[in-house]
């Protein structure tokens, strides 16, 4: 319903420039701490308000784990064949604990899409919530005949 909303947010553009990582056919940036004004602390990017349903599923996870904070949050999309390659995400960088935790929310997910982290294989399914550990090599395989549309948030667990 909103076709503008991918691939929009500027910030978002910038930050992965030239990354091997964001190959797929597009992304919503919901929540992104980028902002092209210096020392502007904006976490919520327009998105976030236009996709209201959004929030609530977000809200849901985090009252679910419970969290208690809300860093970036994106809608990925992938066409049939597409695959995330093999990659760890460092973050803030190799040997220091993250902040937040990945988690993964499938929105539009059809058999034949596989989610492996290291020697675990996945098929997530619409209506669930994965914590994945993403210090750990993962990647996404389109193997089906469908786009796999799925959200991911990082969230801060009130006890890590």
């Amino acid at each position: 319903m909103h076709a503008e909303l991918w691939n929009s947010d500027e910030a978002w553009r910038k930050a992965k420039e030239g990354s091997v990582l964001y190959r797929t056919n597009g992304v919503i940036v919901l929540r992104f701490n980028k902002s092209s004004s210096p020392g502007l602390n904006d976490w919520s990017r327009p998105a976030f308000t236009t996709l209201y349903e959004a929030q609530g599923i977000i809200l849901d996870v985090m009252r679910a784990i419970p969290g208690e904070h809300l860093g970036k949050v994106v809608i990925s999309r992938m066409k049939p064949g597409d695959i995330i390659d093999w990659h760890i995400d460092p973050w803030p960088m190799v040997g220091i604990a993250p902040y937040f935790q990945r988690y993964q929310i499938p929105l539009s997910v059809s058999p034949g899409v596989r989610f492996v982290v290291e020697d675990e294989e996945v098929c997530m399914e619409p209506g669930t919530a994965w914590w994945f550990n993403n210090q750990k090599r993962h990647a996404v395989f389109n193997e089906s005949g469908e786009d796999r549309i799925s959200m991911y948030a990082d969230i801060r667990p009130l006890t890590l």
